[in-house]
């Protein structure tokens, strides 16, 4: 394009020249002078270059950010986590749709967005290092560093979100009533993802890790034996035990599930209830 706009800017100098040459009365110097002015015209003009104010567009971004939540909950809840061409793929998409939504966002939530969008660059770029493995990269994603202004503008996000797009990040209705979350705190999407990265020997040995640290006494093997048996279900189950305090209904078919689990496995009873 500059190619072209130079050309028709010679052109146009040139024809300039040859008219004022045509012209009765006019001297060489009158000429020159003219073809000077010409060319110093043609170059201001295409040095001008128009800028236009940016474009709100607040249905668009609602439309963004209610799809960029939907998208997140599918991802997340499904076996994406663990994949890491799945994993670097869904950041691809939210850095590039968190780039159009801050195009498109009132000026009053944009430098927030601006915020978010730094801390999610930073992530990816911690995970990149480690091939988006999320196994690999744990330990370095726990002790990432932070800012306090991050946690604030994803704040004012979501409470934009909320009152401008209705969009309610809190809620949760991807599950039903009564099993959003356990007694013990664990989620049936997190117990899903817990073992979904059972399947793999690194996602194995992590969650071996965890539970042997919380199990005491516990083998490798008694560990990934009970591990390994578990469903989504039953792993919220396992959590709500630990915190039973001897007061277990065996009457339950969920508990019962994981007490045969356990009694297979050989993992006495006693080695999950707290003895306070």
């Amino acid at each position: 394009m500059q190619r072209i706009q130079i050309v028709r800017g010679t052109s146009l100098t040139i024809a300039l020249a040859l008219f004022a040459a045509s012209c009765g009365g006019s001297t060489q110097a009158e000429v020159a002078s003219e073809l000077e002015a010409a060319d110093t015209a043609t170059t201001t003009t295409e040095a001008t270059t128009t800028t236009t104010a940016p474009v709100v567009d607040v249905d668009r971004y609602c439309e963004l950010a209610i799809l960029n939540e939907a998208n997140g909950d599918a991802f997340f809840e499904g076996d994406g986590p663990g994949d890491p061409a799945k994993l670097e793929a869904f950041f691809v998409d939210l850095q590039v749709s968190l780039g159009e939504a801050i195009g498109v966002a009132d000026p009053l939530i944009k430098p927030d967005l601006v915020l978010v969008q730094e801390e999610i660059d930073s992530f990816v770029q911690l995970v990149e290092q480690y091939d988006y493995d999320l196994i690999l990269a744990s330990s370095a994603i726990d002790d990432r560093p932070t800012k306090p202004e991050w946690e604030a503008a994803q704040d004012a996000v979501d409470d934009y979100d909320q009152e401008t797009c209705g969009l309610d990040k809190d809620a949760d209705s991807s599950e039903p009533a009564g099993e959003m979350e356990s007694a013990g705190g664990i989620s049936l999407a997190d117990a899903q993802l817990a073992v979904t990265l059972m399947e793999t020997q690194a996602g194995l040995d992590l969650v071996v890790e965890g539970f042997m640290s919380e199990v005491p006494g516990v083998s490798v093997e008694q560990a990934e034996c009970f591990l390994k048996s578990l469903t989504a279900e039953q792993f919220v189950s396992f959590a709500q035990l630990g915190l039973a305090n001897g007061d277990i209904d065996t009457s339950d078919p969920a508990i019962s599930e994981v007490l045969t689990i356990l009694d297979t496995c050989d993992i006495p009873l006693a080695a999950l209830i707290p003895s306070s």
